[in-house]
């Protein structure tokens, strides 16, 4: 776990960079005793960071002027925009086909978390200032998973550990199966939640099975079979995997095995680590509330 510190103040219509060192999730601190601060005359004020490569976004945290000023200024709304890297132009975050105003501040003392429903891969990330009181100043975290990986392959493989594998293209059937093996995962919790999907894939056993490696004797694995529920409406398999006590804070290894006709195709596998709620909140204890994202 790691938090990147930007100290700045001052600036209007300014991008940042961050460097990345990889981990499970990824929390970018913009802060200072002020924060970002807009220009006087900047009508359109925003804010950039540049993550250095893409990566796996699912939400934003927004806070007040934090040096104590006695007139109080927070940015109260806010829309969206990112690019991954090799993009040209920006895209708004959308939900059913409009732009997103978030919430943010209302006073100077809550911390408040914006949660994404659906995940964006970006590598740049602007936030936009649509109404403030006093002044445009606000204090950031961006908070998400680190590594997107491309998954395509036409045969069977290994791949490393991963917060989320989503793709321009898809893993496709091979002699009637595709199997993909994530070596090293680690979780803090008893249990392991993921979320596949695909096409023509069927969410049931014999045909999507996951299971956590438990013994290995000389050329022999054996496997744990994980819980496969029932798509839900967006037609992606639900899994959901048990540790045993052992296992939790050390690394394991998970097989995936996908069976199906031609048109079976594995199109992303994500982890659902539930670690907050999509929509507007307000985190009452920070420092609680980043000591157990660290645990993950």
């Amino acid at each position: 776990m790691f938090l990147v510190k930007h100290m700045f103040n001052y600036f209007s219509h300014k991008s940042y960079q961050a460097n990345i060192t990889f981990c499970n999730i990824l929390i970018i601190i913009i802060s200072a005793l002020n924060g970002w601060i807009a220009d006087d005359n900047d009508q359109t004020p925003w804010v950039e960071i540049d993550l250095i490569e893409n990566k796996l976004i699912g939400g934003v945290v927004t806070w007040p002027r934090g040096d104590g000023y006695k007139r109080h200024q927070y940015v109260k709304t806010f829309n969206i925009q990112y690019r991954a890297e090799g993009e040209a132009g920006y895209e708004y975050y959308m939900e059913s086909g409009n732009i997103v105003t978030f919430v943010g501040n209302e006073n100077v003392q809550d911390i408040v978390l914006n949660g994404f429903p659906k995940k964006i891969i970006a590598r740049h990330v602007r936030l936009n200032v649509l109404t403030f009181h006093i002044h445009s100043v606000m204090r950031l975290e961006i908070l998400g998973c680190t590594k997107p990986v491309l998954p395509y392959v036409n045969k069977e493989y290994t791949s490393p550990a991963l917060c989320d594998t989503s793709a321009e293209k898809c893993i496709r059937i091979k002699n009637s199966r595709i199997r993909v093996q994530w070596k090293g995962m680690v979780s803090a919790f008893n249990s392991t939640n993921l979320v596949l999907s695909g096409k023509s894939m069927i969410c049931n056993f014999p045909s999507t099975i996951v299971g956590i490696e438990r013994q290995s004797t000389g050329c022999e694995v054996g496997y744990e079979q994980c819980k496969i529920e029932v798509a839900n409406e967006d037609g992606k398999c639900q899994v959901r995997c048990h540790l045993k006590e052992w296992q939790v804070g050390q690394p394991f290894n998970l097989l995936i095995l996908v069976t199906g006709d031609e048109s079976t195709e594995l199109c992303s596998i994500e982890t659902d680590l539930d670690l907050w709620s999509p929509g507007r909140s307000v985190i009452t204890d920070w420092d609680t509330f980043i000591q157990r994202i660290k645990q993950v």
